[in-house]
């Protein structure tokens, strides 16, 4: 740790030289924004996840009409499993959206494994809508001895690209044992 500001400094800087090659790596997503392009309703922020715990997860997303905003609630179904294909689902909540939560769903999925990556998607209208794919990873349990990591990343300025950090976090994320 630096023991001083200017020790900070230099020490800060020299790292914003690997922010700027990350942000200037290509990044694709790994599946369309709309995999189901018939379906009435989309999700155009996709998904995410947070404040892990070794049983739990906290997943999110925002669903909208593909032809205009709605003022009618929008039943969703929330998967959760080990696999990528859906084959088992370890678990599945059925959360309804409204106008009034601007068609956002938070839903915290309990009684998950510990220390395990996991899938999730979000569904609507009867399941001819369907998000992106999620990935995620619950906490390891307190009393487990293993080295853990964290990734920080901030200033989301879209139009600027700003976005490769987010592919190296990932792609360092599933080389990781």
């Amino acid at each position: 740790m630096p023991s001083s500001r200017r020790a900070f400094l230099k020490t800060f800087l020299s790292g914003t030289g690997c922010f700027a090659a990350a942000a200037a790596l290509p990044f694709a997503p790994s599946e369309p924004a709309r995999p189901n392009g018939d379906a009435d309703v989309h999700f155009p922020q996709g998904v995410a996840s947070g404040d892990p715990t070794p049983d739990s997860i906290l997943l999110w997303t925002r669903v909208q009409r593909a032809d205009a905003p709605t003022e009618h609630p929008v039943p969703l179904v929330v998967q959760v499993s080990r696999r990528h294909d859906f084959g088992t689902v370890l678990a599945e909540r059925a959360p309804t959206v409204t106008a009034a939560s601007d068609h956002t769903a938070r839903v915290f999925v309990h009684d998950l494994p510990s220390d395990s990556v996991l899938f999730y998607r979000f569904l609507a209208g009867d399941g001819a809508a369907a998000s992106r794919r999620g990935r995620t990873r619950t906490a390891p349990s307190p009393d487990a001895d293993r080295p853990v990591r964290f990734a920080y990343a901030s200033c989301q300025a879209y139009e600027a690209g700003y976005y490769g950090v987010y592919r190296t976090l990932i792609n360092e994320d599933k080389e990781a044992p």
